[in-house]
């Protein structure tokens, strides 16, 4: 690399030469920034000194355009954050030799934990790295450049996880801003023990969720292989909580308000040859800004014109609890009932805080004697197969026009 990346900050292994391989954010480039521009103190011939430090030329008109220049030299340098962190480390040496007092090595510590940077500086001048989660996504384009072809999302904490995925907070970094999403992960649990099987799964619920489009359903804004050939899906990130939280304390009015969404954008997966097969509160999240509910992990998803009879699984999907018992008797019956029956209990433990016993059905009654007209409702939806509520329509249409 030559003399624009001798390294002063002493760099593990052969980064000094090939980097981490992992950019650091435009939100954390900034606050180095507001370090450096601290230091300098207002002098230009100090703000040019750290603009060689960061690969500058060291030569600016003004002081204003002095700083501006600072500031893409260091965003550009933070492509990767072993050769930032070493330019940083010898601005702060060129300062101190000066004469001037630089914050301390935790100073730059707290700024890279704050950004969730797996990297630290050691009070001798190392840079010390930790384990990092990430996921490279493999491009499509043979023509394109090697930086083309791969992009890197940092993976956060673990949202959700079941036996055929994984759901992780991603951050992917541009030149701009850092940009939050979730991605699913295909990662099956030891007990999976047909890889094959868990890919065309996952593949199916790429191709569910293409079909719908819909608010109270999440869209995808892309899927993939990674490096590894791990498939992925990549969401937008919902922020809010899980419909039974937010029923807890809400009016009933409410409580129907929402319902009667996730049993529209039922009606719209139903009508679309789609099944959702794994409804409970924790795969409906209620988005905090503008209270819409939205259906998450279509990872079940049953395309009813591409699947043939012998093709289907003999082991039950769903969870414990939301799933009828026609299905736990037969896992290979598929039918838009298994979806009502998890909103009719759902509904009941919105408004109770617990499950229905169906063989022996509390009525809300006895507790809120104003819902008496909802327990019908409820009970329909919970009911016999041969009984039960016929579509997701159906529901949504007695449950807003109370009898």
């Amino acid at each position: 690399m030559g003399e624009r990346y001798r390294t002063s900050l002493k760099l593990p292994g052969d980064s000094k030469f090939d980097g981490l391989g992992y950019g650091l954010p435009i939100s954390a480039v900034h606050d180095f920034y507001d370090v450096l521009e601290k230091v300098a103190g207002g002098t230009k011939g100090r703000i040019e000194s750290f603009q060689v430090a960061f690969g500058g030329t060291g030569q600016s008109s003004s002081f204003n355009w002095a700083t501006d220049d600072l500031l893409r030299n260091m965003r550009e340098r933070s492509e990767d954050v072993a050769f930032f962190m070493d330019s940083m480390w010898s601005a702060l040496r060129t300062a101190e030799d000066w004469g001037v007092q630089v914050p301390p090595h935790s100073t730059l510590n707290n700024i890279l934990k704050k950004h969730e940077v797996p990297v630290s500086v050691s009070p001798d001048g190392a840079l010390e790295t930790a384990d990092r989660d990430s996921v490279i996504i493999a491009g499509l384009d043979e023509d394109s450049s090697p930086s083309e072809l791969v992009q890197r999302l940092q993976l956060g904490e673990k949202l959700g996880e079941g036996g055929y995925g994984v759901v992780f907070k991603a951050i992917r970094s541009t030149t701009i801003s850092d940009f939050e999403f979730a991605i699913k992960l295909l990662d099956p649990s030891p007990f999976v023990s047909d890889r094959s099987k868990a890919v065309k799964r996952f593949q199916r619920e790429v191709k569910a969720i293409q079909l719908l489009e819909h608010r109270v359903i999440v869209q995808y804004v892309e899927a993939g292989l990674t490096t590894e050939g791990k498939p992925y899906i990549l969401m937008p990130l919902i922020r809010g909580l899980d419909i039974r939280t937010r029923c807890a304390k809400a009016d009933f009015d409410v409580i129907v308000k929402l319902f009667s969404e996730v049993l529209g954008g039922l009606t719209h997966a139903h009508e679309n040859g789609v099944l959702h097969r794994d409804l409970k509160p924790s795969n409906i999240l209620v988005r905090k800004t503008d209270t819409q509910p939205v259906i998450l992990d279509f990872g079940s998803a049953y395309l009813l014109d591409e699947m043939s009879s012998t093709s289907l699984t003999t082991a039950v999907v769903g969870t414990l609890g939301y799933i009828p018992s026609e299905v736990l008797a037969d896992p290979k019956r598929r039918s838009a009932l298994q979806d009502i029956y998890a909103c009719g209990v759902m509904l009941y433990e919105a408004v109770l805080g617990q499950k229905p016993d169906p063989a022996n059905y509390r009525t809300i009654a006895q507790y809120r004697p104003e819902l008496s007209w909802v327990d019908p409702v409820i009970k329909d939806a919970i009911a016999g197969e041969k009984q039960r509520l016929s579509s997701a329509k159906e529901f949504a249409e007695r449950l807003r026009t109370p009898a």
